[in-house]
């Protein structure tokens, strides 16, 4: 993580954008450089992050533009996870994705999304943090492919983090190809890397240095020196891990030179350290020895509580090592109170047992025993802390899998019953077809061949009472139509259940006829429609309609298609 330190900013991102804004002209003007220099002050210095968005509020609020608030609290959010402030981070995630849900904005849900699930990956809730992923992946799905990127980005961090080391390969790969088509540089330095640690975490070292030796280089094109440094030092530890110290050592110190360049004091402390391992592996104690002194002495300037206790703990174990008991003594002994005070077991554990070996070095037996005997306690209650937490995440992961499993029987259940309807409301859109277009194989007879027998027979005897004359369909038998409007009832209470009976609660002097135009109006029939099924003209079925009107007392303002579908 690279660090704003001093009392001025010394991030060259923030200086060169304050510089820009002294020069900038209007409202719109700098909101647009806000929210361009806003994504790397976040990464370069997080603080001065955040008291930018907050200047860049006042900004939007004076404009107007309410669709550009969340990106605001996105980034505010990211400047908070990078300062540890979970809490703040997380209440401004919440209100940038209600926003972007909003305003319908997917790339800013997908984007929001996997923050949240940093925040839950940080929490160790790695269930929850792999649902919010693929939540973002649906969400990404018609967005840019620089938005898909970033979400398969994250989800390979969250597979290196539980040591799914394949899955990390397979998702980081698939945002290189992503960043390739874009020509991120930065991008694919990023993918390389994540692809680099995966091939280390399965063992595979010669892929890994592959992998970190390319995204240096894409690094390099993108004139993105922090990213060069992690990729020196992540070559360097793969060199390590290879038995090629000088390799490794002549890599690191290239990264130390380069660290200086760019002012980072934090990474400097780091990458010393690093330098002071390896020569201590190379056997050269001494000079291990003064690069952990000059490491200390950049830290005086910039304190980290866990930088200074691995310091603390290299330099006791090179006292020792040279047979310097008492200065190791004196060391383990401020680095055990650093410890204690942040509330760091584990190296606590390490430095009684180190203290031990010191003391009885000095010959101090009974102090040394004490010491072991502290160890021991330490690493017994580590181990059963360790053990419950891994009880508790294999109950967590459990239970999310209980909750996966029945949501997914839940959407399964409700897709179903969805083509249950659907295939109901197809058979009942036939049933009403077929009770329209009745007798259609013999509706051939035309108006003008019917009615000359008409003139001959006017009363109708030497004809088919049952041709309607208007449109010249066969009308069907009083018993067909009767069963088929028995169909249509029973369809009608599998998609509406208890309408019918409503209906003769509310108004019980309906007629058979005006039941079936309000069940036809429910199943929203036009009165076209309502008029051909039941063999009647458009008139009428008005008529009809007024009738039901007066008998349930609607007023004029009141329409009757709303009021049926209320019933």
């Amino acid at each position: 993580m690279v660090e704003d330190f001093g009392a001025m900013s010394t991030s060259p991102v923030v200086q060169e954008f304050r510089k820009r804004l002294t020069l900038t002209h209007g409202n719109d003007a700098s909101l647009a450089l806000y929210l361009e220099y806003l994504p790397a002050a976040v990464e370069a210095a997080p603080s001065e992050a955040i008291v930018m968005v907050n200047e860049a509020q006042q900004l939007l609020r004076n404009l107007r533009l309410w669709e550009t608030e969340p990106d605001l609290w996105r980034h505010r959010a990211a400047a908070h996870l990078r300062l540890g402030n979970v809490a703040a981070a997380e209440a401004d995630l919440q209100l940038a994705y209600g926003q972007y849900a909003e305003f319908e904005n997917r790339a800013g849900m997908a984007r929001t999304s996997v923050l949240l699930a940093s925040v839950e990956l940080g929490r160790g809730r790695h269930p929850l943090c792999s649902d919010l992923l693929e939540r973002a992946c649906i969400e990404a799905l018609e967005t840019s492919p620089t938005v898909r990127a970033d979400v398969l980005d994250a989800r390979g961090r969250h597979a290196l983090a539980i040591s799914d080391y394949a899955a990390a390969v397979a998702h980081l790969r698939d945002a290189f190809a992503l960043r390739e088509a874009e020509s991120d540089h930065a991008g694919m330095g990023r993918a390389l890397s994540g692809i680099g640690i995966a091939f280390a975490g399965l063992k595979d070292l010669d892929a890994a240095r592959d992998h970190h030796s390319r995204s240096l280089e894409e690094f390099c094109a993108a004139n993105d020196v922090a990213n060069q440094i992690r990729s020196m030092a992540n070559l360097a530890s793969v060199d390590r891990e290879r038995g090629m110290p000088a390799q490794a050592l002549d890599t690191i110190e290239r990264a130390y030179a380069l660290c200086m360049l760019n002012g980072d004091a934090a990474t400097a402390v780091w990458l010393r350290m690093m330098i002071g391992d390896i020569r201590g592996e190379l056997g050269e104690r001494d000079v291990a020895l003064q690069h952990y002194l000059e490491a200390y002495r950049l830290l005086e300037h910039h304190p980290t509580d866990e930088l200074l206790l691995g310091l603390y703990h290299r330099i006791g174990g090179i006292h020792q090592a040279v047979g310097d008991p008492d200065a190791a003594r004196h060391v383990f002994v401020q680095a055990l109170g650093l410890a204690e005070r942040i509330g760091d077991r584990h190296m606590a554990a390490q430095l009684h047992e180190a203290l031990s070996g010191a003391l009885e070095m000095l010959g101090e037996f009974p102090d040394a025993l004490q010491q072991y005997k502290e160890y021991a306690r330490l690493r017994e209650e580590i181990a059963g802390e360790e053990s419950r937490r891994a009880v508790a995440a294999v109950q967590q992961q459990h239970e999310w899998e209980t909750i996966r499993r029945e949501r997914l029987r839940a959407e399964k259940k409700v897709e179903e019953l969805r083509g249950q309807v659907d295939a109901q409301r197809e058979e009942l859109a036939d049933a009403l077809a077929t009770l329209a277009r009745s007798g259609a194989a013999l509706q051939k007879l035309k108006v003008d061949q019917i009615q000359p027998d008409v003139e001959e027979n006017p009363a109708g005897e030497q004809f088919n009472e049952n041709v309607d004359l208007r449109s010249g369909r066969t009308k069907p038998s009083p018993r067909q139509a009767d069963h088929e409007w028995r169909q249509i009832e029973r369809r009608m209470e599998s998609l509406h259940p208890g309408f019918i009976e409503r209906l003769g609660e509310a108004c019980n002097n309906l007629t058979r006829t005006e039941v079936k135009i309000c069940v036809l109006t429910r199943l929203e029939r036009t009165t076209n429609e309502i008029a051909e099924a039941l063999w009647s003209g458009h008139r009428t079925v008005q008529t009809q309609r007024l009738k039901i009107r007066r008998k349930f007392d609607l007023p004029g303002s009141v329409d009757f298609t709303e009021f049926i579908r209320s019933l």
